[in-house]
């Protein structure tokens, strides 16, 4: 559904509107069945965010999960276990687009910065999450920076999580684990930032870390250096050679000694 609603908004303005916009649709390849579609959340899904579904059934303690993507069901089935296992409440948000979200914060911002007199607007995460209980925990199958780009736009503690570092040909399920990202990765994270913000136990979180083997002493080799790069595909035109990445584009000088230059980095 939030295909067909992201198709029809675009259609909508540019033929109705006569308003000239470039967008584009981010397909994955894998299959699952889609959940329900919740009321009231059309508005959410253009804007970029909106609450897909709350778990208020077993104590005080709450977090707020957001997920992108694929890894929106990784979102959802920690959510389970954390009400089902921990007595952890939760509301699960949908993040349509980290991108959009960032655009209406910086937007928001340049208004109340040139209207210092005026009411303060409030950005739309602000108007998502303010009123909310708990810590935010933003997972997506990107780098960590692509969720980080709403940080500045709440006052809550935010935990991101992604898929730094460098590429891996493998099965879903261990991708996911390797970055961290999978249910049990999420789940303990959670638990952990919880007892950071003394909402539980720490022995709680411990226990978790314990359950699924997570590696507490292991040096997070997925990060660091242009080895953290995804790449993509590389051209070549004259002596530069560019590179695609997941999330830079790297243009790279190689000299006639063979000595490799980086000349740029932009990211878009």
């Amino acid at each position: 559904y939030g295909d067909h609603r992201d198709l029809h908004y675009p259609l909508r303005r540019q033929r109705q509107m006569c308003i000239r916009d470039s967008y584009y649709i981010t397909a994955m390849n894998e299959n699952y069945s889609h959940p329900e579609k919740p009321k009231g959340c059309d508005d959410g899904i253009i804007k970029g965010m909106y609450l897909f579904q709350q778990n208020n059934n077993k104590g005080k303690t709450k977090v707020q999960l957001l997920g992108s993507g694929t890894i929106l069901r990784e979102i959802i089935s920690a959510a389970k276990i954390l009400s089902k296992d921990y007595g952890i409440d939760s509301d699960v948000w949908s993040v349509t687009s980290f991108n959009e979200l960032r655009r209406d914060g910086m937007e928001t911002e340049r208004w109340n910065l040139l209207n210092p007199d005026a009411k303060r607007k409030k950005s739309y995460v602000q108007k998502c999450l303010d009123k909310t209980d708990g810590p935010i925990i933003a997972a997506s199958d990107y780098t960590r920076s692509f969720s980080d780009q709403i940080r500045p736009y709440t006052e809550k503690s935010f935990y991101s999580l992604g898929t730094d570092g460098y590429g891996r040909s493998d099965t879903r399920k261990n991708l996911r684990k390797f970055f961290e990202v999978d249910k049990e990765h999420i789940v303990a994270y959670t638990l952990s930032a919880l007892a950071k913000e003394q909402l539980i136990a720490s022995k709680e979180a411990e226990k978790a870390i314990k359950k699924y083997k997570i590696g507490q002493t292991m040096p997070n080799t997925k990060l660091g250096g242009f080895s953290g790069l995804l790449i993509s595909s590389v051209y070549q035109v004259s002596e530069l050679i560019y590179v695609f990445a997941r999330d830079p584009i790297i243009e790279v000088k190689i000299t006639n000694k063979g000595n490799i230059y980086f000349i740029a980095s932009s990211f878009f």
